[in-house]
């Protein structure tokens, strides 16, 4: 199963979380679908090195850090999956293809 949390989603279905500096709302479902089947999440990274080769490089299991409430887990990881998208924009910045308005969905 393959989520891509770096897209902008509605209040419905997103929760706040720091993208780079800014409040970007971003999809729950990898979260709470991480805390209703104990499946751990394992991070790839897909890139192309100068010389054409395609790499995927493929993180341990980003460990599942439960909160106080369910609502504090499901925010808290969802921070913890977009820091590791960042860092892995941060890693090729150059290669992040995005086509839409990030934070278009803005907090109240």
């Amino acid at each position: 199963v393959v989520f891509v949390l770096d897209q902008n989603a509605t209040r419905s279905i997103g929760v706040f979380v720091d993208f780079f500096g800014a409040l970007a709302c971003t999809m729950t479902a990898l979260a709470v679908f991480a805390q209703r089947t104990g499946a751990p999440v394992v991070a790839a990274e897909p890139y192309r090195r100068s010389n054409g080769e395609h790499v995927l490089a493929v993180s341990p299991a980003i460990p599942f850090e439960r909160q106080p409430t369910r609502d504090d887990t499901i925010r808290h990881m969802t921070q913890r999956y977009t820091e590791w998208i960042q860092g892995a924009i941060e890693r090729h910045p150059e290669q992040w293809f995005w086509t839409h308005k990030r934070w278009r969905t803005r907090p109240r």
